[in-house]
């Protein structure tokens, strides 16, 4: 099992995003029209996990946290959710991915390809997600992180 985790975290999803515009645009549109919404407190998305169980889901709160860091408001991007500045600059690459011409969109995937290999970028992230995710779950049940603001 471990194999295959160490082959999956080394092979690079950011990269190959960039070479596919299409996907790059069709995330993006998604991305904006969610926050462009979140900005406007249009309330779009209700968090089914959280709804149903109580229990927040590893994402709960980074739209939220991306719209704060979007408005210069680190402090309460981070009490959202800590990897709202991740999810903000994979934002970043995927307007890059939509926007940038075909061999700008190429030289740039090649240049996050090796870095995305050797830090295993999403295999971090996802750990770090369900890390928190434990976090969140824990401290809500001891008592010490209050998740009303997330369901709000």
């Amino acid at each position: 099992m471990s194999s295959k985790f160490e082959r999956l975290s080394r092979k690079p999803i950011v990269a190959q995003f960039l070479r596919q515009p299409i996907l790059c645009r069709i995330l993006l549109a998604a991305v904006v029209g969610i926050l462009l919404m979140s900005m406007l407190s249009v309330s779009v998305w209700s968090c089914p996990v959280l709804r149903i169980c109580k229990v927040p889901c590893p994402g709960c709160g980074l739209t939220r946290s991306m719209k704060f860091l979007l408005c210069g408001d680190v402090i309460n991007s981070i009490r959202y959710h800590p990897l709202g500045l991740a999810a903000l600059l994979s934002g970043i690459v995927l307007t890059a991915g939509a926007m940038l011409p075909r061999r700008a969109r190429v030289l740039l995937a090649q240049f996050v390809s090796p870095i995305e290999r050797k830090i295993r970028l999403h295999g971090v992230l996802l750990i770090a997600l369900i890390f928190l995710w434990i976090l969140r779950i824990l401290g809500s049940a001891m008592g010490f992180i209050s998740l009303q603001h997330l369901s709000g």
